[in-house]
């Protein structure tokens, strides 16, 4: 007894499923890596911010005569 296949056949329920939940999982890993990059950015932001406050400190610092340093 052989078993024919026509072209109507179609997939089941729990390979829908199955591809549905792998799409998921693929879609949440990108949002979840751009959250993370987004996080990076801000991070960097903050320490370049940090950065350049600390270097104008010390710019005004040198830039003071040294007379108006010792009073």
């Amino acid at each position: 007894m052989q078993i024919t296949t026509t072209a109507r056949d179609g997939s089941t329920l729990a390979e829908v499923l199955i591809s549905v939940l792998i799409c998921a999982i693929f879609f949440s890993a990108i949002f979840e890596v751009n959250a993370i990059c987004l996080r990076y950015v801000d991070a960097t932001k903050e320490t370049v911010s940090a950065i350049q406050t600390a270097n104008d400190r010390v710019e005004i610092l040198r830039n003071i005569a040294f007379s108006d340093l010792l009073t």
